[in-house]
């Protein structure tokens, strides 16, 4: 949560998918609508993205979260004004019958669905707190802003008050709360085997939680091409100093502090209007033409049937880069500019060699400052003083800030891509990926990882100042060893 108030959105990810399974089954026993349940979900952690400044250390995140999660499902109730169902809280959903038959042997009757639609909202989740969710009074205290006495008091009346109403109905009363009671086990066991469904709901929370970042920020989020891969390279006897480690998905790396300065996460998936990527496809296509190597510009694509992804962030960059068809050649530009060092590798397997360097800049004046206003009003004052319907409009424009070295080595139609990512240290770096291993060269701590979106392999680390991300990317034709990766790798790190 501290690196999400400071302004890293992906790190909300991470908290979502390891709170999203219990908030839903919260809300199923809350709302009895599964479809109910799953919308209030991505609601509530909406709420909590655009709360978190309220958020203090000092409280549980999940009573924290647990009672945005009440107060969602309270308004949710209030506003359809229907008693929920202990069927409906309970019902299993794809189990066999004996289940069902021993849930309303032991608890759902008659007269405790009685009882049940006889309590408040407040009664019932209380109930779904202390017997469903296992909670202790002290949280339950948090989340319903009480004090604990007085929650245990309330407690205590709601049992006595669900007794007497069984009893009014002709059952028998058998609330009971020692601790954890025999019954109220089972309840929860069983309860629990009717939510189980698994919900894949954290896309679209994180969507939303990207979008929300970018108007707070003034910018747009906007695909990005990514390269991965690195760079500068000896071959040092290394597989003595190789440790692999188990194939997982969490993998962190620290400094020599201790700080987390890079992790894994799930991988971005998002897609793009086919028209406006063929767009821009071909207007990037047409400035490669017009534009000399090195020179950059702005550009405006005026036709009315972009979508409104387009519309919203209307000026895009396009920089022709330099392509360098030598190690030598690249290297004088890394010097030029002070791009990331990627030294040439001593070591690459057997037919690569080198086929192209280029050094990548980091587009300015970013969305929403005044240079970027001004340039958009620009540009579409031109637009608006031509006829045609689909007209392409730039300027050209200086560029500020390295963003990466880029080599390519090739065999045939394989390549194997070396990228120096400049960044900003101080920050938590992550590899999108859904199965990683972590290795460690040279006492380097590194990550190998792959994932479903593209079928190549990435090794990345950072530099010892933190300054700099390397990253290794293999062709699925032609996929590396962990060996391989390991001795390119080596070269990069210092004697």
């Amino acid at each position: 949560m501290r690196r999400v108030k400071a302004g890293e959105v992906d790190c909300f990810e991470p908290i979502v998918e390891t709170y999203k399974k219990q908030i839903y089954i919260y809300c199923c026993r809350m709302l009895g609508c599964k479809q109910d349940a799953q919308d209030a979900v991505q609601d509530i952690f909406i709420k909590a993205f655009t709360k978190l400044h309220l958020y203090e250390a000092k409280v549980s995140f999940s009573s924290w979260l647990y009672k945005i999660a009440y107060h969602h499902c309270l308004n949710l109730i209030r506003k359809r004004r229907v008693r929920l169902r202990v069927s409906r809280l309970m019902k299993p959903a794809g189990h066999a019958d004996s289940v069902e038959q021993t849930l309303e042997r032991r608890w759902f009757s008659e007269p405790l669905e009685y009882a049940m639609n006889k309590l408040s909202v407040e009664e019932r989740n209380l109930l779904v707190l202390r017997v469903f969710e296992d909670k202790p009074f002290s949280e339950i205290a948090q989340i319903l802003d009480k004090n604990l006495s007085a929650v245990k008091k309330k407690y205590a009346r709601m049992k006595q008050k669900v007794i007497k109403l069984m009893e009014e109905k002709g059952g028998h009363g058998v609330m009971r709360d020692y601790g954890q009671s025999d019954e109220d086990r089972m309840l929860r066991s069983l309860e629990l085997q009717s939510v189980e469904d698994e919900i894949d709901v954290t896309p679209a929370i994180m969507r939303q939680v990207r979008q929300i970042h970018q108007k707070k920020q003034g910018r747009g989020f906007r695909n990005r091409r990514k390269y991965f891969m690195m760079a500068s390279l000896s071959a040092i006897l290394i597989l003595s100093s190789m440790s692999v480690y188990a194939s997982q998905y969490f993998i962190q790396i620290k400094n020599k502090e201790g700080e987390i300065i890079l992790t894994t996460m799930k991988p971005w998936k998002y897609t793009e209007s086919e028209y406006n990527a063929k767009r821009e496809r071909e207007t990037e296509e047409e400035l490669s033409k017009r534009l000399k190597p090195g020179e950059q510009a702005v550009y405006y694509i005026k036709d009315r049937h972009m979508t409104s992804s387009a519309k919203k962030y209307p000026l895009n960059y396009f920089y022709k880069t330099i392509q360098h068809p030598n190690y030598n050649d690249l290297a004088k530009e890394i010097e030029e500019k002070g791009a990331p060092l990627l030294q040439e590798p001593e070591y690459v397997p057997s037919g690569y060699f080198f086929d192209r360097g280029q050094i990548q800049i980091r587009n300015e004046p970013v969305w929403g400052t005044p240079e970027y206003e001004s340039l958009l009003n620009e540009l579409k004052e031109q637009a608006a003083r031509s006829d045609e319907e689909q007209g392409l409009f730039y300027k050209r424009v200086s560029w500020s800030k390295i963003a990466s070295t880029v080599m390519e080595y090739r065999k045939d139609e394989s390549r194997i891509i070396f990228i120096a990512f400049a960044r900003e240290k101080g920050s938590k770096a992550g590899v999108p990926t859904e199965q990683a291993v972590k290795l460690t060269v040279n006492g380097k701590g590194m990550i190998l990882s792959s994932n479903s979106v593209s079928a190549n392999r990435k090794l990345t680390w950072l530099s010892d100042n933190e300054e700099v991300m390397y990253v290794i990317t293999d062709d699925p034709k032609d996929p590396l060893s962990n060996d391989d990766f390991a001795k390119i790798a080596a070269g990069l790190l210092p004697e």
